[in-house]
């Protein structure tokens, strides 16, 4: 996939720019792009039961604000079932934010969006979330300085670490959890109850067991007409009251009640025989443990799922418990239901025979049954509760066929990625829902997977999809160690020259490109090169692509002329085979008004940049990435000779648009504000120019490093801008740990490097005798 290279602008006429042919591959930690969904989840299937005096308290304590309340309990006990009802009772007098407090990610990410909504100014979100200010601070000054009553939901926060900052506990109140001071509350649910944990501020509500009345309804409810108010109290007392257990006792005898009893069947069809199945199925496969607690709860909610996947089992479903097992095997993130091709699972011995019907039918019976939810968002995904998960993984039958699970998972994946383009935004939703399946399957699959060719370069292709879209939107650690162990595999199991693993190699010299390795990565366009000239002949795609890989390292060493040179020789050949509009020929094209600009001919590389642009909007659209960058590179063309309004305005707009498309922190989008800082520079407003230098070096050094091409040149820029408005002694000891890093990072001969050495010289002779002094003009 080609990209369209962009110009980095930078003072004094340096030359570091950004430029990625093959793939945009960096080393943010920003999240991808996109903002955390606050709805409201689904209501449960019956009425809440058990739980009045419970929620009519906690709607006092919402409606008078300032309240921190935390639901805890056991896995099943139905706090988030407490809380969905709560939110629902309010949600027309109260503005509520509802946020998955699972992982990291998604607090960070959820309570991003909270900010925003709360009032909060999308620059400084953008700033205190890219690590330049405190994010929760930021976070709560805006929740205490919301005008309406709000309640903001932290939903299975069961490690409570993950709402702390820096080394404080959560009862300090320095992180993401504090107490509301004007009109709003906060409710958590967790496992965790201890005071110690939460601190002596917010009410602890224990979330307990329903008693035999209030169990017996909700069995009823969701299976009427199977037995008597007292056979349902006494299978309520059977399943200790645990509201999760009803719910699948529930929604299975509802089920199984609609459907003939045939000769032979032996599953249970009122509350009694229900209860009677509990005590005499799976004696030799469930461990004895008390009532009350966890462990017996979880063996409780074992029968009672068990008996629901024997029904399913018996009546044809056969993969039924096999592909239970599977969905808890995957990472405890939401599902894409596109995962569930029935063309992958049939090749598994565990799922041999199933067709797409089949397991249309029987994802829905699951449903049915509560045993999955479906949730049909901007991607269909299925979910399921933590503990179901997690007792499901720790089943027998999932130990023993762990193998043929992570070959299912494998296959699966494979499927879904084999159709996907990681740097196409379109199909980042689905992207960022597989990707924590990706990463388990990266790390945690068994040898066996890696001892089978087609299993093993089956995971090399998600892997490399993978790093793809990690590269794409900027998650380069990541995007690195996918791409290392996909090409650890190819080289191993298809050799060095196989255009796959080539196109390994490729990707993967262009991350150390980006990240300054300019001599390592030139090296290996050249080894690859070589193959492709050998193999592949001089006019096919990928011979093309590396040629051109190799001119943009080639580019930022410096070595314009020679750059020159090769992209007209490929756009000739582009031109001739695939014609004036194919997106190659475009990139091409691109690069050349790239090495033309910073060769001194910005007049050349506007009408380039005009044309290329006028393609790219009526072919890709105005939001593509390459549009985008086109557009910024025109802009820079613009700012060079002078027209610094219309170019400020043209960041602006492109700034706003790659932040919503790619994120705060991607390269692409840092750029764009280094050349907005660039236009205030070349203005004379010193002041903002410093300001927006900073921000960007500070995400620039967290990021990618302090020694990355990129941060140097943006430390370089801020220099310039010292020195310009007049402080000469702080940018001469910036120009001096910037040149030393630019020695030993790019060489002493690098065009950088010179600029450097010489803007020092000018600035140390007049150290001494010009108080406020221009300098050089900014040019880039």
């Amino acid at each position: 996939m080609l990209s369209t290279h962009q110009v980095c602008s930078a003072t004094d006429a340096a030359t570091v720019n950004q430029a990625a042919r093959d793939l945009h591959v960096h080393t943010s930690a920003a999240q991808a792009p996109g903002l955390g969904s606050l709805t409201i989840p689904d209501e449960v299937a019956h009425t809440v039961r058990g739980r009045d005096t419970l929620l009519d308290e906690l709607e006092v304590v919402v409606k008078q604000g300032n309240q921190v309340v935390v639901l805890h309990g056991n896995g099943g006990y139905g706090k988030t079932t407490v809380a969905v009802e709560l939110a629902r009772r309010l949600r027309d007098w109260v503005h509520v934010w509802w946020v998955d407090a699972t992982s990291g990610t998604s607090v960070t990410e959820g309570l991003r969006e909270v900010a925003v909504r709360a009032g909060a100014p999308r620059d400084s979100v953008r700033a205190a979330w890219s690590g330049q200010a405190s994010a929760p601070d930021l976070l709560w000054k805006a929740l205490d300085g919301f005008r309406e009553p709000w309640l903001l939901v932290l939903d299975n926060a069961d490690d409570a670490r993950l709402l702390v900052a820096d080394d404080h506990r959560v009862s300090t109140a320095r992180g993401w959890l504090r107490t509301p001071r004007t009109g709003g509350a906060v409710v958590v649910t967790s496992r965790d109850g201890r005071r110690a944990v939460w601190g002596h501020r917010p009410r602890l509500h224990p979330v307990t067991v329903l008693e035999e009345r209030d169990g017996a309804a909700v069995l009823r409810e969701l299976a009427p007409g199977v037995g008597t108010e007292r056979n349902a109290r006494d299978l309520v007392a059977k399943l200790g009251g645990l509201p999760l257990a009803l719910s699948l006792a529930g929604n299975y005898l509802g089920a199984i009640s609609t459907t003939p009893r045939l000769p032979g069947s032996t599953q249970p069809r009122s509350y009694a025989e229900y209860g009677t199945a509990l005590d005499e199925s799976f004696r030799d496969t469930t461990t004895a443990a008390a009532p009350g607690t966890e462990l017996g709860e979880r063996e409780l909610l074992s029968r009672t799922w068990e008996l629901s996947l024997a029904f399913l089992t018996n009546r044809g479903h056969f993969a039924a418990r096999p592909l239970m097992r599977l969905l808890c095997t995957l990472a405890p993130s939401p599902i894409p239901v596109a995962l569930l091709g029935a063309s992958a699972l049939s090749a598994s011995p565990l799922f041999q025979g199933v067709t797409a019907q089949s397991l249309t039918t029987l994802v829905g019976d699951l449903g049915g049954f509560g045993l999955i939810e479906h949730r049909a968002d901007a991607v269909d995904t299925i979910t399921l509760h933590p503990l179901v998960r997690e007792a499901n993984r720790d089943q027998v039958d999932t130990v023993e066929h762990r193998d043929d699970f992570a070959a299912a998972q494998v296959a699966m994946i494979r499927r879904v990625v084999a159709d996907l383009d990681g740097t196409d935004p379109a199909q980042w939703p689905l992207w960022r829902l597989l990707l924590p399946h990706c990463s388990q399957l990266s790390y945690g699959v068994p040898a066996v997977v890696h001892a089978d060719r087609r299993s093993a370069l089956d995971l090399a292709s998600v892997q490399s999809g993978a790093a793809d879209f990690c590269a794409a939107v900027g998650f380069g650690l990541q995007a690195e160690q996918f791409y290392r162990r996909a090409l650890a595999t190819r080289l191993d199991l298809l050799g060095p020259e196989h255009p796959e693993t080539l196109l390994t190699r490729r990707n993967f010299a262009g991350m150390r490109r980006d990240r300054g390795e300019l001599a390592a990565a030139e090296a290996e366009y050249r080894a690859i090169l070589a193959v492709h000239l050998r193999v592949l002949g001089p006019e096919h795609p990928d011979t093309l692509t590396t040629r051109g890989d190799l001119a943009t390292t080639l580019h930022h060493q410096g070595y314009l002329a020679t750059a020159e040179v090769e992209y007209r020789d490929i756009l000739a050949v582009h031109l001739r085979v695939l014609g004036p509009e194919h997106p190659d020929t475009l990139t091409t094209r691109s690069d050349l008004a790239w090495t033309l600009h910073h060769q001194g001919y910005p007049e050349t590389a506007e009408a380039e940049y005009r044309d290329i642009l006028a393609v790219h909007l009526r072919v890709l659209g105005p939001e593509h990435p390459d549009t985008l960058t086109t557009r910024d590179n025109l802009a820079s063309t613009l700012r060079l000779r002078g027209d610094l309004a219309t170019a400020e305005a043209e960041y602006r707009d492109i700034l706003a648009l790659r932040e919503s498309v790619l994120g705060p922190e991607h390269l692409d989008t840092l750029t764009t504000r280094n050349h907005l800082a660039s236009t205030f520079h070349k203005r004379g407003e010193f002041a903002a120019a410093e300001v927006e230098y900073r921000d960007v070096l500070a995400i620039q050094q967290r990021v990618f490093g302090p020694e990355h091409p990129h941060t140097l040149l943006t430390r370089n820029n801020l220099a310039s801008t010292l020195r310009s408005r007049g402080d000469l002694d702080v940018a001469e000891v910036e120009y001096r740990d910037i040149l030393a890093l630019r020695e030993r990072v790019l060489g002493p001969d690098h065009p950088d490097t010179l600029t450097t050495r010489n803007i020092l010289a000018w600035v140390i002779s007049r150290t001494k005798t010009a108080p406020r002094v221009v300098g050089p003009e900014e040019d880039g």
